[in-house]
């Protein structure tokens, strides 16, 4: 058998889910919910998720099927023709072109790799239309599999391919993911939220593990999800119970447990997608989370990092 093989995963083919449509007039319209129908003729792509989580859905519980993030995430820079041939992809520092292109008076040859020319050339920032043409977009995949909220059952033996072209959440899902070290079958709950501020609005993805008490709060139906030891293996069955935020088992005092609660807190802070939201969560932490003096300081230089983040993204998206 061979060692140095490639890992290939093979999504749903039906479609990639995503949060937005190109209505009649093949314009595109975003959407705060995971489209799983077909917006035009009403048709169901998904039927299965559609029995399970309604026809409009804003959340899954998903889990991955490798502990890779190079296998069920990406998010590189790439750049269309008019016949959806790809020109170029980028990781953000270099980029390799596919065909000959000449950018802004510049030639590049296929198959060449060089400086990101979008950087260079400052085709972010150009307000010239002809030349922002040429300018790269970010393209978030993520592959996964989305579990029945009812029996906590896999849907699909396939994972499903889910698609953005926002980089504020392609960089909100790496934040999370890259965390956690072993990442497969842990199950997450990935969920898009209209973020407003003032005239600003705009869809954000997240995804966090529905193992954080916080978490299970806002899923707790009789029978969601919950995470059970068993045999050294992770699974999942159905619960009646869940833990308060801020109650804390019995003999919870170790610095393991102890790091936890920090842990969950900021992870907790980094969900959040408003000002207002990460100031509530980080005064409810302080009145309800076991932390020492010291880490109640860190949450709080956490709470303002994210709110500096919230607040760049808005202006950012302007």
């Amino acid at each position: 058998m061979r060692i140095n093989r490639s890992f290939k995963m093979v999504c749903d083919q039906r479609a990639k889910i995503t949060a937005g449509f190109k209505n009649e007039k093949g314009y595109p319209q975003s959407t705060d919910y995971f489209v799983i129908i077909d917006q035009i003729t009403g048709e169901e792509i998904f039927p299965e998720l559609v029995d399970a989580y309604g026809k409009e859905p804003k959340e899954f519980i998903v889990c991955f099927a490798s502990n890779k993030l190079e296998d069920i995430f990406n998010d590189d820079y790439n750049l269309y023709g008019k016949t959806n041939t790809k020109k170029r992809v980028c990781n953000g520092v270099t980029c390799t072109h596919i065909i000959d292109e000449t950018v802004s008076g510049n030639s590049y040859k296929a198959g060449t790799s060089n400086a990101c020319i979008c950087q260079e050339l400052g085709l972010f920032e150009t307000e010239d239309k002809e030349l922002k043409k040429n300018k790269c977009s970010c393209n978030l995949y993520l592959k996964c599999h989305i579990f029945n909220p009812e029996t906590g059952k896999v849907l699909n033996p396939l994972p499903y391919l889910f698609s953005s072209s926002s980089v504020h959440s392609a960089d909100t899902i790496y934040s999370m993911l890259s965390k956690i070290p072993n990442l497969q079958g842990v199950p997450f709950k990935l969920s898009i939220k209209k973020v407003v501020k003032g005239t600003t609005h705009y869809n954000l993805w997240q995804i966090v593990p529905v193992i954080l008490t916080s978490d299970l709060l806002s899923y707790s139906s009789d029978k969601a999800p919950e995470l059970k030891e068993g045999n050294g293996q992770t699974y999942l069955t159905e619960s009646t119970d869940y833990e308060e935020v801020g109650e804390t088992q019995e003999n919870e005092s170790s610095d393991s447990e102890t790091e936890s609660d920090l842990n969950s807190a900021i992870k907790l802070i980094e969900s959040q997608t408003t000002e207002k939201d990460v100031k509530s969560k980080t005064n409810e932490i302080w009145e309800t989370y076991p932390l020492s003096k010291k880490e109640k300081e860190m949450v709080k230089a956490k709470a303002l990092e994210h709110i500096k983040f919230i607040n760049d993204d808005a202006e950012a998206n302007k």
